[in-house]
């Protein structure tokens, strides 16, 4: 190799290595940002995510995750890319929610009362 590759000639090349396309859609869990950041992980746990993401990607539904006592398994398996999710609900909706339990709450206290 006379050059390093632009930075295309190696997405072609990871392509065609690992048989699928990154604008795929089966690909794009590999082009997400992790929910906290990448500082949360291992380096060897980034490496297995993105086997495991590879070999979905490629078409293949099942991936065997092998690592050492105390490396963080279920850290990886548990979701690798799960998203934070964002309570939309507004404060009223929140609100009534509060005084409907609390109703919920004071009819259960006064049946107890009552035996």
């Amino acid at each position: 190799m006379s050059e390093f590759p632009s930075p295309d000639g190696l997405k072609v090349r990871y392509e065609e290595g690992k048989g699928f396309q990154m604008d795929s859609g089966a690909a794009k869990p590999l082009l997400a940002p992790y929910a906290k950041g990448e500082g949360q992980r291992r380096y060897y746990q980034d490496a297995a995510i993105r086997a495991v993401l590879e070999k979905v990607a490629s078409g293949q539904n099942r991936a065997l995750l092998s690592l050492a006592t105390g490396s963080g398994k279920t850290f990886i398996a548990v979701n690798p890319n799960r998203k934070e999710e964002v309570d939309t609900r507004t404060t009223e909706e929140l609100l009534d929610i509060i005084e409907q339990k609390g109703s919920e709450i004071q009819e259960a206290l006064a049946m107890l009362r009552s035996l």
